[in-house]
């Protein structure tokens, strides 16, 4: 029914935001001094990692396909994957751009601790 279809699309668009929310936190905190692992970690697996979910895929994939919707199924999971890589690549484009303007502007060294 039109719920179903409703979800897929939030689990979908929310994952593709999380993919461009996570390429630009990656970029940021690339070359941030001792910490940088760290707060991709924090960022990247927690935050932004709680957002997104792959389990909500998986569900709307098992009630497709026990509805016999297999070929919704795989453009669903094509449409995901290359959104979701679209989106990260995007996002890690905006924020090598956010950091080139920070550091040309005089913000913090970027060899510096976050």
């Amino acid at each position: 029914g039109s719920e179903s279809s409703l979800f897929l699309w939030a689990v979908f668009s929310e994952n593709v935001l999380g993919a461009f929310l996570l390429g630009i936190a990656v970029a940021l905190f690339v070359g941030r001094g001792k910490n940088s692992a760290a707060m991709r970690a924090f960022f990247g697996t927690g935050v932004i990692g709680s957002f997104t979910t792959f389990s909500g895929i998986t569900i709307d994939l098992a009630s497709g396909g026990q509805s016999g919707h297999f070929l919704l199924m795989s453009l669903y999971i094509v449409l995901s994957i290359t959104a979701g890589l679209t989106s990260a690549f995007a996002g890690l484009s905006l924020g090598r751009y956010m950091n080139y303007r920070w550091y040309i502007s005089g913000g913090t060294n970027r060899e510096g601790d976050v």
